[in-house]
């Protein structure tokens, strides 16, 4: 399915760039499944942009995973136009989007829940 980001206008969105085959993503995607779980009822969207792979390859790094594919909104970028149009250069990389739907706050490398400053900057855009 197509997502437009104008639909969660009103809620902070984490977008993530990843793939299977990178290991920092493979070792953050629990954290971005736990992030979730924790903030959403706060108003928080993490949405997981998975770079050209197919959704097999997809299913079943979430099942060898043991990671329910409902846990975290997926999105495939099968030509990866999406990751180019944001003109990232990097997975993972994680996009922080404001309430306005603009992106405030970028990290590159793999996030972590116990990241301070990061939490921080999370926290603040959830109020």
């Amino acid at each position: 399915k197509t997502i437009s980001l104008d639909q969660f206008k009103g809620q902070v969105v984490l977008v993530n760039f990843w793939a299977t085959w990178c290991e920092p993503c493979r070792d953050e995607f629990g954290e971005l499944v736990h992030i979730q779980e924790k903030y959403s009822s706060k108003g928080l969207k993490v949405i997981a942009v998975n770079l050209a792979e197919s959704k097999p390859k997809v299913q079943s790094f979430l099942k060898n995973n043991l990671i329910d594919e409902k846990s975290i909104e997926i999105l495939l970028d099968n030509n990866s136009i999406f990751y180019k149009t944001w003109k990232a250069r990097w997975i993972p990389v994680t996009y922080l989007i404001n309430k306005k739907g603009v992106a405030e706050s970028f990290w590159v490398g793999d996030i972590h829940a116990d990241n301070p400053i990061f939490i921080k900057k999370l926290e603040q855009s959830l109020r």
